[in-house]
């Protein structure tokens, strides 16, 4: 899959496709990739994120609502965020600035409450069409 058929908009209708997809997608996540997650509750942001772990060995992703970061360690290293709680003095305690370099990449859900500004690699907005059929598009 290449970059434009994100820009257009990619409909995905079950896991295995969100985990092919994420797994095509892996390939233009450079050494210090920083992915913005957008989207409603359970428009398959942390299934997509359950597919980059696929790809990179990562056996084990949830969501990292309760936790706010997740650290997981495979072939790549991937730090997975779920900022809709996140503020400055958490972010402080968490150290995040040392998952913006190599070798991880970041993956943050609600990327619009991120206390701070960052450069995002990518913005990728997920969407519910209807019951069971979703849709992944990238914006420049």
């Amino acid at each position: 899959m290449l970059l434009d058929d994100f820009k257009q908009g990619v409909a995905v209708q079950s896991v295995a496709e969100w985990q092919r997809i994420a797994m095509d997608f892996t390939r233009y996540c450079g050494d210090a990739c920083c992915l913005a997650l957008h989207g409603d509750v359970g428009s398959g942001k942390t299934t997509f994120v359950k597919g980059l772990g696929k790809a990179w060995h990562i056996p084990f992703i949830k969501s990292p609502s309760f936790n706010i970061i997740d650290l997981h360690m495979g072939t790549r290293r991937l730090a997975h965020v779920d900022a809709y709680r996140l503020n400055r003095d958490s972010l402080e305690c968490l150290g995040l600035e040392d998952f913006l370099k190599p070798p991880f990449c970041l993956a943050v859900e609600w990327p619009e409450f991120f206390p701070i500004a960052i450069s995002f690699s990518y913005h990728l907005h997920f969407e519910i069409i209807a019951e069971g059929h979703h849709k992944i598009r990238w914006e420049p």
